[in-house]
């Protein structure tokens, strides 16, 4: 038995293909060198349609993938003993690149990326400018509708208050609240902000909350000292008797003597 370790069959495999795009085929076993070639799947002898670099011993090789995207491809791997392998069948899809003619790769460079990438973000920002602008105008026309709505109701509401206030006899004081101009039933169920109140319906209300007078009595008279010199007495007249006299006036004052006003009176001489 010779020490040698046994030779397995060949292999290839392919990774999914993007036209103009790199792959990158993993191959090995068998007996090198290696030649890998490319064909057609529809094709039942798998006439090369490109062949790749000759290869020298097993790893990985890159190819770029320059077939347009729906192309159905296979690698055939050919080892140093002529063993055949076969990759499992891909289908090219689209890339970057529209069309990639075979012969002449092309790889979408970092330039072609930033440039997608940049026309992304405009696009996105253009797109969100277009659906703020319409969210824009149609808040606004929502808008306008609801303030000729609301100006039709107020329209509505004035001619309203105007026949009921024409048909009114302004002396029924027993109509209640509801009646007024302002059509106001128990204000504090109603959401205040949305009332409309006119000059004689703030009246009205004011009138009702307004507390009630009263006529406020006369101040009583001022008490009469008793027991004052020169003044009757506090008892009330009804007290004394009918046939009391009133009290006598009193006497006249004694008249003094009469002198002349030339009368001298003579002193005696000593």
């Amino acid at each position: 038995m010779s020490g040698q370790a046994p030779v397995y069959g060949p292999f290839v495999l392919a990774p999914p293909l993007t036209s103009c795009e790199p792959a990158f085929l993993v191959f090995g076993q068998g007996t090198p060198p290696y030649s890998i070639a490319v064909a057609g799947t529809a094709d039942a002898i798998f006439t090369a349609l490109e062949t790749l670099p000759t290869q020298s011993r097993a790893g990985v090789v890159e190819w770029h993938v320059d077939f347009n995207a729906g192309a159905n491809l296979t690698f055939v791997l050919t080892d140093g003993d002529g063993q055949h392998a076969y990759s499992p069948y891909r289908v090219v899809q689209p890339g970057a690149v529209s069309t990639c003619p075979r012969g002449q790769p092309k790889k979408s460079s970092s330039s072609n990326h930033a440039g997608a990438i940049a026309g992304g973000i405009i696009g996105a920002v253009v797109l969100a400018l277009v659906v703020l602008t319409a969210l824009w105008y149609v808040r606004r026309a929502r808008r306008r509708v609801a303030m000729q709505a609301a100006a039709e109701r107020d329209a509505q509401y004035a001619a309203h208050v105007a026949i009921h206030a024409a048909s009114k006899d302004d002396g029924d004081d027993d109509t209640p609240l509801g009646d007024g101009a302002a059509t106001v039933v128990r204000a504090g169920t109603f959401n205040l902000g949305a009332v409309r109140f006119t000059e004689d319906s703030l009246d009205h209300l004011r009138a009702i909350d307004r507390p009630p007078a009263y006529d406020r009595p006369p101040p009583p008279p001022p008490p009469v000292p008793a027991n004052l010199p020169g003044l009757l007495s506090a008892a009330p007249a009804s007290s004394a008797t009918p046939s009391a006299s009133p009290p006598p006036p009193p006497p006249p004052p004694l008249p003094l003597p009469n002198r002349a006003d030339d009368e001298i009176r003579e002193l005696p001489c000593s």
